[in-house]
């Protein structure tokens, strides 16, 4: 290639391991510290879960969370831009993206991004 590929992954599936390691802390404090205590940890971790989901129905909602939550994200910046339908508030992004980026892939991805953006507006 005359470039590397830009491969960007989240944690989508790490919520399944996480399900069994939120269970064995529970038995462990339930048994250690009493019922209650147990029942309170996953209590919040149900509040906790039903606070977080909405943010995962589909990937604009998820890049524009992940953004409100970090602004400086360049990496969030370039997936919520590319999410957006209208190329001026794309092109927005992706130039914050850039004032921002961490890592010459990120750079890239967002250079390049809103060279295309550009292009889509004239």
């Amino acid at each position: 290639y005359l470039h590397p590929l830009l491969v960007f992954v989240h944690e989508l599936f790490l919520d399944r391991p996480m399900i069994g390691l939120a269970i064995l802390v529970a038995r462990l404090f339930t048994t250690h510290f009493g019922r209650r205590f147990g029942l309170a940890w996953i209590l919040f971790l149900i509040v906790m879960t039903v606070r977080t989901v909405p943010a995962w129905r589909d990937d604009h909602q998820l890049w524009r969370h992940a953004v409100r939550q970090d602004p400086d994200n360049a990496y969030a910046r370039v997936l919520y831009g590319g999410t957006l339908m209208d190329p001026v508030a794309a092109s927005s992004e992706f130039r914050e993206a850039l004032k921002t980026c961490p890592n010459p892939s990120i750079c890239r991805a967002a250079a390049d991004s809103l060279a295309l953006a550009q292009q889509a507006i004239h």
